[in-house]
């Protein structure tokens, strides 16, 4: 495991608002070193596409862990340094199950998301027509209508009362009219198959400016 911090003094001084991030990345042992370095490279650029400052980056080479992605341990380590840095936001370069995304976000007091979930928030930003805006509202609840009731699932098994971290601010005020819509029908067709994320984006790409 290695992690490093850095400074995007650039995005700093643009005068954008801009919020304080930690980037992960889990590579499979005896994976190719270079295209690793690219996937983590192209995780800061999309990151940077919202004003997000890269303020440390964080890497593990392990087979993924089920209940964190990254070892239990180096959960710890990076809960330490979100705090060092004062993080606002982890974002994975891996897909994360809502355990992953529960666990690591408890540990860690701060907002987790994954790549797809960053991606997402870059439609948005750059949403500019009503059929735009509409296509990413559908992705966005597609995606986060089982991972909200899978929130409320492990909230309750835990007997936890309060906020949950992981899904940061816009998702949790979201969360009862996510439910209601997809309980009623009244909503999109919510998948939970693996290809569900792909089909979020069907026909989203020529709509935006990418």
């Amino acid at each position: 495991m290695t992690f490093e911090t850095e400074f995007a003094q650039n995005d700093i001084t643009q005068g954008c608002t801009t919020r304080r991030i930690i980037v992960v990345q889990r590579n499979d042992p005896n994976s190719d070193a270079a295209k690793n370095s690219r996937k983590l490279s192209e995780l800061r650029e999309l990151a940077h596409a919202v004003n997000y400052v890269v303020v440390g980056t964080f890497v593990q080479s392990r087979h993924p862990d089920r209940k964190y992605q990254i070892g239990r341990g180096k959960v710890d380590e990076l809960a330490e340094l979100v705090e060092s840095l004062d993080a606002e936001k982890v974002i994975f370069n891996n897909q994360l199950s809502m355990t992953q995304i529960y666990n690591v976000s408890e540990t860690c007091k701060c907002e987790v998301i994954d790549q797809f979930q960053l991606i997402l928030e870059i439609f948005a930003a750059r949403a500019t027509t009503k059929r735009a805006k509409l296509q990413v509202e559908l992705a966005e609840l597609q995606y986060e209508l089982p991972k909200t009731k899978a929130i409320i699932s492990l909230v309750k098994k835990k007997e936890r009362q309060g906020g949950f971290m992981g899904l940061g601010g816009a998702t949790k005020i979201r969360m009862s009219r996510i439910l209601r819509k997809g309980s009623h029908g009244s909503g999109p067709n919510f998948s939970r198959e693996p290809g569900a994320r792909d089909n979020a984006f069907s026909g989203m790409k020529k709509d935006f400016p990418l």
